[in-house]
């Protein structure tokens, strides 16, 4: 019997090592020459934590994109905006978007502090960041003078 559950564990194993490994990304899902990324891009730091978002910028020649600001999941509690990289790669690529993809507080920082209303402000607070920073320089040098309508 602990032999047959031994073959069982092993064959399961084996069964499942290829959907762990490593396989390269489609150019077509991930195309790094049709956008511009801006990693970390600081926009806030509320009671001194910073938040920061990568903008993606497509090599487009229209004169106006519009923004899609997006946001990780995790339950307020876990992960942070790099498990939206290749969501965010993938619409640069594939699409005509400024893509923001965005950090906000999680319940789990400054020892257990941050309230989900604080969590709510973190999200707001993006979206009128690139609200009102669109029109200022700092938004051309990212962007390339890219105008949002």
């Amino acid at each position: 019997m602990l032999k047959m559950i031994k073959l069982f564990v092993l064959v399961v194993l084996v069964g499942f090592m290829p959907s762990c490994s490593q396989r390269a990304e489609r150019v077509e899902n991930n195309n790094p020459e049709k956008y511009r990324l801006h990693p970390d891009v600081f926009w806030a730091s509320p009671d001194g934590f910073d938040l920061a978002m990568d903008i993606y910028v497509p090599n487009s020649e229209l004169a106006a994109l519009p923004v899609l600001v997006m946001f990780h999941g995790g339950g307020w509690l876990i992960n942070d905006k790099s498990i939206m990289d290749q969501a965010a790669a993938y619409l640069a690529t594939n699409g005509h978007y400024v893509i923001c993809n965005v950090d906000y507080r999680l319940l789990s920082d400054s020892g257990n502090t941050v309230g989900l209303n604080q969590i709510v402000e973190d999200v707001f607070g993006a979206v009128l960041w690139v609200k009102d920073v669109r029109r200022q320089p700092i938004w051309a040098d990212v962007t390339h003078n890219i105008t949002i309508p």
